[in-house]
């Protein structure tokens, strides 16, 4: 039931795990990853996380650096926006480059909407029998032009999506510890982290349907815990 610990329980587990990777002699992966079914449950956890941080042997706390991957709530809490890795990615590509994707799509269908217009006219003209040979010209040069802005508006979005995948692996890289929901553990993002993950911990296993409660399996950790209330 609420309130009888299980989030506490976790984050004692995940506190010990933290600190004996960082302290001890022996080689570890890169990662602790957290899950959960849901993104409220997921959220929670990463709320706790980084408003207070993680135990520590003297009875302080520490803030890991920890990033949260996969789709968010429409309105989620600002403390778990400012850790998602989509929302810091763009903080980050918005400092190199200042047209934001949502401007490049707009300006790409603009010109394929006067690409749709010329191209009628020219149709329309070559049409007509006795159409202007040199106004014809005109329109098949600004056909042309268009064209080619086209083209490189589109390079230029392809140019900042490779920039935006660069900083999201950057990301990734420089974390300690990752949260998701199950769904998001499988994730493209993370297929070439899989092998870097040391230990994975499933919360309110009890409210997941089987076949999500095994999406963490796909992952060859060496520890795998999970956190349920028996009824």
């Amino acid at each position: 039931p609420p309130g009888t610990g299980k989030t506490h329980t976790l984050i004692g587990i995940v506190s010990a795990l933290y600190h004996y990777m960082k302290n001890s002699k022996e080689t570890f992966r890169r990662y602790i990853m957290i899950c959960a079914p849901s993104n409220t449950a997921t959220d929670e956890i990463i709320t706790r996380i980084v408003e207070r941080g993680l135990y520590t042997v003297d009875g302080s706390f520490r803030r890991p650096r920890l990033i949260r991957i996969g789709v968010l709530d429409k309105n989620p809490p600002e403390v778990v926006r400012n850790v998602s890795i989509e929302h810091l990615a763009q903080q980050e590509l918005d400092k190199q480059d200042t047209v934001h994707a949502e401007a490049w799509d707009k300006t790409l269908i603009s010109i394929r909407g006067q690409l749709d217009k010329i191209l009628t006219k020219i149709q329309n003209m070559r049409a007509d029998p006795d159409h202007d040979k040199q106004q014809l010209a005109l329109l098949c040069e600004k056909q042309r032009q268009i064209y080619n802005d086209y083209v490189e508006t589109k390079t230029k979005k392809l140019s900042q999506k490779e920039k935006f995948e660069e900083i999201i692996q950057k990301l990734i890289d420089s974390a300690e510890i990752i949260c998701c929901t199950l769904s998001s553990a499988g994730s493209e993002k993370l297929q070439l982290y899989k092998n870097y993950v040391e230990a994975v911990i499933v919360d309110e296993t009890s409210q997941c349907v089987e076949p999500v409660s095994y999406t963490h399996l796909t992952l060859p950790t060496i520890y795998s815990v999970q956190i349920s209330v028996v009824a």
